[in-house]
């Protein structure tokens, strides 16, 4: 009998170790298809979950920026763009066009007629552009002055304080080349003398100087120094305060409670009124509390009597001043019809005086008996020597005469 003829096959397939073993051919061409049918297969692929829809936000305001700023704004300015830019998802081909929209009808006028494409180009070259036109140019001394002239408000927070200092100091540029070449920035250590120095509460400002190392704590460590020792302050109140307040009051003594309040019975008690015969309450409460006398007249009696008692002291008073009170009344002087007078000339008309009294918001003129007058004789004594004085200094000598 003839043996039928065997072989080993490889699968064809790259990658692929499978291999049949000495079979014979027929076999060999089964075990081959059905490992084809496996290469065939696709791969059973999970289907992925599905993710919840994200919601977006609200619409983010887009920063400004005109001409005419200072520097510490346009850095304020900037910071707010990159914000912007993050939160709306502004990309690098859209950020130039978005950022020419943040300028103001005045600087985008201004950066147009400067360079007419100057939105189509890069967004550091738009940035340095807008800077030269809205940023009001100032020297860097200027800026260090200022910076050292800061100085804590009396009702500012120290963290507020140091925000300000800070935003500031960025605009300074405190920084040196080491002799290595390496940049080196001390921008904290000037913050950090500048908030010392700048405390306005003398106490806190004595407290921190006298602690150890100060100069060689970072300026987060020294903001939260003086904000505890601020807390300390607010919570309880000064030495001179408390002695002042209790001062006061073992003077006022123990205080007094308020109006007792009537009992229902005080509440509804009723009474006549002599002049109108009507009932009224007795007891009333008002703005300060329930009245402590009775009432002797209801509310309208006792209005009029009241007014009538503010209109007879008026009248009486007018009555008085046209009549029997001339030191009410304001006299005016007439001057003589002769301007000047020679040294030593005596005048023999007195002056009259013209009566007014003030009435019903003005000053009106008044018939009233004639003024007292009396004769007045001024002249000059230049012989000197009265009570010690120089030769030649000159003293006035007023006699009056009683015409009357």
């Amino acid at each position: 009998m003839k043996k039928p003829w065997l072989s080993s096959n490889e699968c064809s397939v790259p990658d692929c170790a499978f291999k049949t073993n000495d079979v014979s051919e027929a076999l060999a061409i089964a075990l081959l298809t059905n490992h084809g049918l496996a290469h065939q297969s696709a791969p059973v692929v999970m289907a992925a979950p599905a993710q919840a829809p994200t919601l977006q936000g609200p619409k983010l305001d887009r920063p400004r920026v005109d001409v005419g700023v200072s520097i510490e704004e346009w850095n304020v300015f900037l910071r707010r763009w990159e914000v912007f830019c993050t939160g709306s998802g502004i990309g690098a081909a859209q950020a130039p066009f978005q950022l020419f929209q943040c300028a103001e009808p005045e600087l985008g006028d201004s950066l147009l007629k400067a360079n007419p494409t100057v939105a189509s180009g890069t967004l550091p070259d738009l940035i340095a552009a807008m800077r030269s036109l809205a940023v009001i140019p100032i020297t860097t001394c200027v800026l260090c002055t200022e910076l050292l002239q800061l100085r804590q408000e009396r009702d500012e927070t120290f963290r507020a304080f140091t925000a300000r200092v800070r935003g500031r100091a960025e605009t300074c540029a405190y920084a040196a080349v080491c002799e290595c070449g390496k940049a080196v920035d001390y921008t904290d250590h000037i913050i950090r003398d500048v908030l010392i120095n700048g405390i306005y509460d003398s106490d806190i400002r004595r407290k921190v100087l006298s602690t150890s190392d100060i100069l060689n704590k970072p300026v987060n460590d020294v903001v939260a120094l003086v904000e505890n020792k601020e807390m300390a302050r607010n919570a309880l109140p000064s030495l001179a305060l408390s002695a002042m307040s209790s001062f006061q009051r073992l003077r006022r003594g123990p205080q007094v409670s308020s109006t007792p309040t009537p009992g229902p019975a005080d509440k509804a008690r009723m009474a006549s009124c002599p002049e109108c015969r009507g009932t009224f309450n007795v007891f009333t409460e008002g703005s300060r509390g329930w009245n402590t006398k009775l009432h002797q007249l209801c509310i309208d009696c006792y209005r009029a009597r009241r007014r009538k008692r503010r209109q007879q002291p008026l009248a009486s008073s007018q009555q008085a001043a046209m009549e029997l009170e001339p030191i009410s009344q304001n006299a005016s002087f007439q001057p003589s019809s002769r301007p000047g007078r020679r040294r030593g000339s005596h005048v023999d008309s007195p002056v009259i005086l013209e009566h007014h009294i003030f009435s019903k918001g003005e000053w009106r003129r008044a018939r009233t008996r004639d003024h007292p007058r009396a004769q007045i004789t001024i002249s000059v004594d230049r012989s000197g020597g009265l009570c010690g004085g120089p030769v030649g200094q000159g003293f006035f000598i007023v006699v009056i005469k009683n015409n009357n």
